[in-house]
């Protein structure tokens, strides 16, 4: 996951298309929803879409950066 986008595990194998407009429900640390675009609609080796945010508020940013700083993949460079 990143600021813009996210890949999403698509475990009920919902027939999602490029374009369509989606709403994922995160808790950060309070209950948001927030909209996604799909961006493509197969992930390799994982079922699932990648999506990029779209509509997001300052707070929603601000929190979304948080999460990747704590939950996303370590950067080359930054490992421990």
């Amino acid at each position: 996951m990143t600021v813009l986008g996210c890949a999403i595990h698509n475990k009920d194998d919902v027939d999602i298309q490029p374009g369509q407009i989606v709403q994922i429900r995160f808790w950060m640390p309070l209950e948001r929803i927030l909209k996604v675009e799909v961006v493509h609609n197969s992930l390799k080796g994982v079922e699932g879409f990648g999506a990029k945010f779209i509509g997001l508020t300052r707070d929603d940013k601000e929190t979304l950066e948080q999460m990747v700083q704590l939950f996303g993949e370590p950067h080359k460079g930054k490992q421990k």
